[in-house]
């Protein structure tokens, strides 16, 4: 599949994916990484789709004109300059490809939803990362095209395979959102409280600051059998969730999408409920185990790039 990824403007250089490796689309012998992803090899959500489809990541203003390329797929995103990036000119520029409208930022549908709407009224389908329909209400009532749900992918084995570890110990992480107040909820207070209460180890470190912030926040948390995240935003695909389920770690706490697939059991911001879990498994190993293993199933089933790649074809059939 001839694929593109197509993003009007963000802080990511246009790269293409070779032998499962990404490599920048300017000069396609150099080796590309960024923050959020593992060297040029594992690549985060969103970002790696191309790596799905063997494709390619244009991001549109490093481009006055746009690559030649014979496209058949094209995933685009147009959020900011609805201006200069049309799809008019995406179809007179790559005839022969079918286009779908991709919501990237979900958390803000609301900024600049009428034009959002425009842009993906004249694409062939919309693509959504998450489920629950409903939360877009403006989107759904508006909407002239199809909306497709298609989970964002993680590279499980590469992820299992470089991350994963059977030496852990009987310790929390709480995962503190930092740099998004609204979706920190009692995280931290609620960790606090169980680490306090039942004598668990808590760690908590943030490594956004770092340059390979997302290789570096790895080296941390697989460690620890549980993982405390409160995010009450129900609209974001819930990335964390996806990871701990890879990694055998399990999620307590939080309600983002993929949160209830995976861990269904903990996906409620229920303080007394999440407590009372949190017991049940500290004091069981065979429940722990238990959910591991569904959730590394679910995961499997879900969100691998063969899932998210067999989930896509079903979409254009």
């Amino acid at each position: 599949m001839r694929f593109a990824l197509i993003v009007d403007s963000c802080g990511v250089g246009s790269y293409q994916v070779k032998d499962n490796k990404a490599y920048s689309l300017i000069d396609g012998n150099v080796p590309f990484q960024f923050h959020h992803s593992i060297g040029n090899e594992c690549f985060m959500g969103f970002w790696s789709l191309p790596f799905v489809f063997d494709g390619c990541f244009i991001n549109w203003s490093e481009w006055t004109d746009l690559p030649d390329l014979d496209l058949e797929v094209i995933f685009i995103s147009i959020e900011k300059r609805f201006d200069t990036c049309t799809i008019e000119h995406l179809r007179e520029k790559y005839p022969n490809a079918k286009i779908y409208g991709y919501v990237k930022e979900t958390w803000n549908w609301e900024h600049a939803w009428k034009q959002r709407l425009h842009v993906l009224n004249q694409c062939d389908k919309v693509i959504i990362p998450v489920e629950n329909l409903g939360l877009f209400p403006q989107l759904t009532a508006n909407c002239i095209r199809d909306i497709e749900y298609l989970p964002q992918p993680v590279n499980i084995d590469y992820l299992y395979n470089h991350y994963y570890t059977d030496e852990r110990t009987d310790s929390i992480f709480a995962y503190d959102i930092v740099w998004n107040q609204s979706r920190r909820g009692n995280t931290i207070k609620f960790a606090q409280y169980l680490s306090q209460k039942y004598n668990v180890d808590l760690i908590n470190i943030n490594t956004q600051y770092e340059k390979n912030q997302w290789e570096a926040f790895l080296n941390y948390w697989p460690k620890c059998t549980f993982h405390v995240n409160l995010d009450p935003m129900p609209m974001f695909p819930g990335q964390q969730a996806i990871q701990c389920a890879t990694l055998g770690v399990i999620q307590l706490g939080g309600v983002n999408d993929s949160h209830a697939r995976l861990f269904h059991e903990t996906a409620t911001n229920d303080l007394k409920l999440l407590e009372d879990k949190f017991v049940e498994y500290l004091e069981n190993f065979d429940r722990r185990i238990e959910v591991m293993e569904n959730a590394f199933h679910k995961v499997n089933k879900l969100y691998s790039f063969e899932a998210v790649y067999n989930k896509f074809n079903r979409i254009i059939e």
